[in-house]
């Protein structure tokens, strides 16, 4: 009964051809984690005034792949809501264009957001199974060790291959990989570490080597991005993944292996010291002027926005478009918000922000009420990497100057939302079935 009712359920969730089903997964669950952080340098084309690079080329070509091979898949509970959060934040975008300082770059960030709710929906209906999550969690090593490649080059040559936005600090050594800023590159790296841990204890072979010698080079590229949130909520992560083991002897292990992070961070600061000037001077920048003082004026300035819009937001794109005429509560040199939370409050309103925090509330609930006397080892890992993975992102959306136009964050917001509806699938399905069943269907 249990496997005719299994069998009944894939029958009626996924139908593709042969040849679109390896080509679709591979294309959306390998080559996105691979080409997301090389963002817009990776094959730019402006086409009437808007930039094309290579993830958006991807998601364009995946949606139309599986438009073609697939019957649309959406999830299951979870996954639906950020389906209809991403549906919901899309239609008042596009209605907060008639007030929108600047209607161009209203549909350029309109446009960013589809693109990333579309990767989301494709990503969600091409990793419902474990071999589709293996090449998920093989493309996201090859993308990193590729970032963590360039990032070792500048460090050994102070030398940049790509183009950086903050010239001024190019006299140190300082890490900015393909990201053109610093604190990019940092959230980057935050948002790798729950994939690389699930890779490390889930894979074998030549994967769990990857995953390990990434996990080893994380903190030290880290630290010399100088990035002092990502830095946080590395931390952060370690913490909760301390407090998440049940058994006292695996807690000891972990707490040796943090002990050791923390030794890679005190060697690194002897290397590099303006990484402990930097965390020395908070105090200082807040009080004075500096990038501390800064970020919080542009907070506040997000926060007047929005409530000069009674809630409704200033309209899509408009924060950069206002700042840079000076229509602002304080006065900042940088004109981006620098968090996705105030750019979604000051652009869209209350709304967005609601739907979108309730989602990942939702999320933690969930793994709360289903993990308690869990005792499947395979289960409790996934449930781990999902909240340490909620946990990175919502401290690291502040680095970012527009998150909503970057492709890191959107990339990570697909694979939260295939692995939360991978999580409920497990209650459904039994064993996954593998590619040599799905050919042969």
């Amino acid at each position: 009964m249990l496997q005719s009712q299994q069998t009944s359920n894939i029958g009626a969730r996924l139908h593709v051809g042969n040849s679109g089903v390896l080509l679709s997964r591979f294309l959306i669950a390998a080559l996105i984690p691979i080409v997301a952080p090389i963002g817009a340098f990776c094959l730019p084309l402006d086409f009437a005034g808007i930039t094309l690079y290579g993830f958006r080329y991807l998601v364009i070509l995946s949606a139309i792949v599986l438009a073609f091979t697939s019957r649309l898949y959406v999830g299951e509970r979870l996954s639906k809501k950020f389906l209809v959060f991403g549906f919901v934040w899309i239609t008042y975008g596009v209605i907060t264009c008639l007030w929108a300082p600047d209607l161009m770059a209203g549909i350029k960030e309109i446009l960013s957001i589809i693109l990333g709710v579309i990767c989301a929906l494709i990503m969600i209906h091409a990793c419902q199974y474990d071999y589709q999550l293996d090449w998920l969690r093989t493309g996201w090593i090859i993308g990193f060790l590729f970032c963590a490649c360039i990032g070792f080059y500048e460090l050994l040559t102070n030398q940049h291959p790509f183009p950086t936005s903050v010239p001024s600090i190019l006299g140190i050594r300082v890490a900015f990989c393909t990201f053109g800023n610093p604190n990019d590159f940092g959230a980057y790296l935050v948002l790798s570490f729950p994939i690389l841990y699930w890779s490390l204890l889930h894979d074998r072979g030549a994967r769990k080597a990857l995953a390990l010698c990434s996990i080893l080079a994380l903190p030290v590229l880290l630290i010399f991005t100088m990035a002092r949130l990502s830095i946080a909520a590395f931390v952060l992560q370690l913490v909760c993944l301390l407090l998440l083991q049940k058994n006292p002897r695996v807690r000891l292990a972990y707490s040796g292996l943090f002990l050791g992070v923390g030794l890679v961070f005190i060697l690194g600061t002897q290397w590099n010291d303006q990484y402990v000037g930097k965390f020395n001077s908070i105090g200082n920048e807040l009080r004075t002027k500096g990038s501390a003082r800064d970020r919080l004026n542009l907070y506040t300035n997000g926060l007047w926005f929005c409530y000069k819009s009674f809630g409704l937001g200033i309209g899509a794109g408009g924060y950069e478009i206002l700042a840079s005429r000076g229509e602002t509560l304080n006065w900042t040199k940088m004109v981006n918000p620098h968090s996705l939370w105030i750019e979604m409050l000051s652009q869209y309103g209350v709304i967005p922000v609601i739907l979108l925090v309730g989602w990942l509330i939702s999320i933690l609930g969930y793994l709360r009420k289903r993990r308690r006397g869990l005792a499947n080892a395979e289960s409790l890992l996934l449930y781990d990497v999902a909240i340490i993975s909620i946990v990175g992102f919502v401290v690291v959306t502040n680095e970012s100057s527009s998150a909503i136009d970057h492709p890191m964050i959107w990339a990570f917001l697909a694979v939260l939302a295939a692995l939360v509806n991978k999580i409920e699938l497990t209650r459904t399905f039994v064993t996954a079935p593998t590619v040599t069943n799905h050919v042969s269907s």
